[in-house]
């Protein structure tokens, strides 16, 4: 049972500082000096395994596509570890 927290620790460990990195990453461009910016955004539903992209560009669908993949098969695997189907 003790491997299941840790992993868990890990995961919300992990996604604290993949936030606090996200915003210096705004912060940092906020700052810059550019006169020219070009904003871009879009978002992902995941409907079980499905994922529902949209975004204000076809570059942006593409990196949030791959990034919910990536989150889809995070989600699966601890809950396979979780389950005690993987250990």
């Amino acid at each position: 049972m003790m491997e299941v927290a840790t992993i868990l620790f890990t995961a919300v460990l992990i996604s604290i500082v993949l936030m606090i990195v996200g915003f210096l990453i705004m912060i940092i461009g906020m700052i810059t000096k550019e006169t020219e910016h070009r904003v871009e955004g879009g978002g992902v539903i995941i409907l079980g395994p499905i994922p529902i992209v949209f975004s204000s560009s076809q570059r942006v669908a593409k990196i949030i596509l791959v990034l919910a993949i990536i989150l889809t098969l995070m989600a699966l695997a601890l809950y396979l570890v979780s389950t005690g189907v993987i250990k």
